[in-house]
């Protein structure tokens, strides 16, 4: 018989924990620049300019993940209900 070193943690549960821990370090460590977020658009605007802009190096330069790999995140949290779309602030906004 196997042991179980987890404790029966499903894994796959919890990786997304682990990468929001990890990115929200990362501008601690990173040289992550805030310039392109100065501009007239308004936080949700600036979010959904970013991932229908197409540009992959600029969403990566801005979120520190792929475009697929944010929209993944964004989606888990709205499954296990662990964010919520506000009034003024969506999930997507939120995680950025």
């Amino acid at each position: 018989m196997e042991d179980d070193l987890f404790g029966g943690i499903d894994l796959l549960d919890i990786i997304p924990l682990v990468v929001v821990a990890a990115v929200e370090k990362a501008p601690q460590y990173s040289n992550k620049k805030t310039v392109s977020r100065t501009g007239v658009l308004s936080g949700s605007d600036f979010v959904h300019e970013l991932l229908n802009s197409g540009d992959e190096k600029r969403i990566y330069q801005v979120l520190r993940m792929k475009k697929e790999t944010f929209l993944l995140l964004c989606n888990w949290f709205r499954q296990k209900q662990l964010l919520r779309d506000s009034r003024n602030t969506s999930i997507e906004q939120q995680v950025d």
